[in-house]
């Protein structure tokens, strides 16, 4: 009779799902948001009518594509350019350049559009993995029209996020800026 321990192999299983069950039943709801925007004459404008999300000053203080993440959410969201690409293969084209936020305030009491940009909390710079001096949000280039970028939606704030294209021949840039009201997660 062999006598040597073993561990059967389900109750490793069900001891690991155990300790992770409680991250698990935890992990925040991932909300999408999609913005496609074009180059019309000299603005940079939203392709087609986004809906805003819920009950934050969005729809009475601002414009199209200003997103309210519910408490406990996360959100990740996606900027496409209907025309040109991300490497500017003709001269002619445009290419997302960056993602900038700034006038970070309260939830409840939104700022007025900034007139510059960065200078945000770490709190926001957590949020968005962004760079707390310039304000600038990591992006992930999914292909040659689209990046995406993310929050945490950890801590509760307002801040602006400004979407800015530049011509590939030119340099000439061409932004559009809406206002993020992040919920925050409970307890911050």
């Amino acid at each position: 009779m062999n006598t040597s321990l073993r561990t059967p192999v389900g109750g490793v299983a069900i001891a690991f799902v155990l300790l992770l069950a409680p991250a698990i039943a935890h992990a925040k709801p991932v909300d999408r948001y999609k913005m496609t925007f074009e180059v019309d004459g000299n603005r940079l404008a939203l392709k087609k009518n986004i809906f805003y999300t819920s009950r934050s000053n969005c729809k009475s203080k601002n414009h199209d594509a200003c997103y309210d993440v519910p408490e406990d959410h996360s959100a990740e969201f996606s900027v496409t350019l209907q025309q040109g690409d991300s490497t500017c293969r003709k001269d002619s084209s445009w290419k997302i350049h960056s993602v900038v936020l700034g006038g970070e305030s309260d939830v409840t009491n939104p700022a007025a559009k900034p007139t510059t940009w960065g200078n945000i909390s770490q709190d926001a710079a957590d949020d968005f993995s962004a760079d707390r001096t310039s304000g600038e949000v990591k992006l992930t280039e999914e292909n040659k029209k689209k990046v995406t970028f993310s929050d945490a939606n950890e801590h509760v704030f307002s801040v602006w996020y400004k979407v800015v294209v530049e011509h590939c021949g030119t340099g000439r840039q061409l932004s559009y800026d809406p206002r993020i009201d992040n919920r925050g997660s409970p307890g911050n």
